[in-house]
């Protein structure tokens, strides 16, 4: 595993819209991560819970191509609304189900975090600190 500093990804951030505009970039995230899980393993039931950015997206394209293939899929978003334009594309796109709460995590075999990226800049509030603090304390992946 290669580790990088907040500044350096943004760096690398930076490099590829060079070479991709952002919905590319967020398309081929989610896609190649959407491969791994589908390769390396047996996941059927996946819940992303999202924030309002470009996670949220890259979470999103995920649950696009698992819920295409079968997969029961579900989306849990944080806030009250998505902001980032190109996560909002994808979740257009979406044709799985959006829950409105996390009473039932034991359903799902596995959760993406698409809640906050590199920009995270602020403390969380409580509510925030509690929906992070369930899904650290489920038996879920």
């Amino acid at each position: 595993m290669i580790c990088v500093t907040q500044e350096e990804m943004k760096k690398i951030d930076k490099l590829s819209c060079d070479i991709y505009t952002s919905i590319k970039l967020m398309y081929l995230a989610g896609n190649n991560m959407a491969d791994i899980i589908i390769k390396n393993y047996s996941f059927k039931n996946v819940l992303a819970v999202v924030g309002k950015g470009g996670n949220a997206g890259d979470a999103i394209v995920v649950l696009n191509k698992l819920n295409s293939l079968g997969y029961n899929t579900a989306i849990y978003m944080v806030f009250d609304e998505i902001t980032n334009s190109d996560s909002l594309f994808y979740l257009n796109d979406y044709k799985g189900n959006i829950i409105d709460n996390l009473d039932n995590l034991n359903q799902y075999d596995l959760i993406i975090d698409g809640i906050f990226g590199i920009g995270l800049n602020k403390y969380l509030d409580d509510k925030t600190i509690n929906i992070i603090n369930k899904l650290n304390n489920s038996n879920i992946r």
